[in-house]
C-alpha cells in the first residue's frame, strides 16, 4: 500500500513512517520542514515532499491509499 503522511518529521510522524516501512508499505512523507538526520530518509520505499499543507490537495497528487495526517501546529516562542 502506498501512505501519505502529513508532518512526517515530527515525533509521531516519524514513529508512523517507521512503522509503516517495517510493514513493507511505500510512504510519501509530506512535511513543511526538511530536517537532517531522519533514518527512514534514504529508505528506497520512502518519498518526501516538502510541501506547505495550505495548499494540501496539491501535495497529494500522487495515489496513495491512506492519508494518517500526522501534523500539528509550530510551537510559538514567547
Amino acid at each position: 500500500m502506498k501512505i501519505a503522511i502529513t508532518g512526517c518529521n515530527g515525533m509521531v510522524g516519524q514513529r508512523v513512517v517507521l512503522r509503516a516501512l517495517q510493514t513493507s508499505h511505500t510512504v510519501v512523507g509530506i512535511d513543511s520542514v526538511a530536517k537532517e538526520g531522519i533514518e527512514f530518509r534514504h529508505d528506497p520505499h520512502f518519498i518526501f515532499i516538502l510541501a506547505d499543507l495550505t495548499i494540501f490537495e496539491e501535495t497529494l497528487k500522487r495515489s496513495r491509499d491512506a492519508t494518517p495526517s500526522c501534523s500539528s501546529l509550530p510551537s510559538i516562542n514567547r
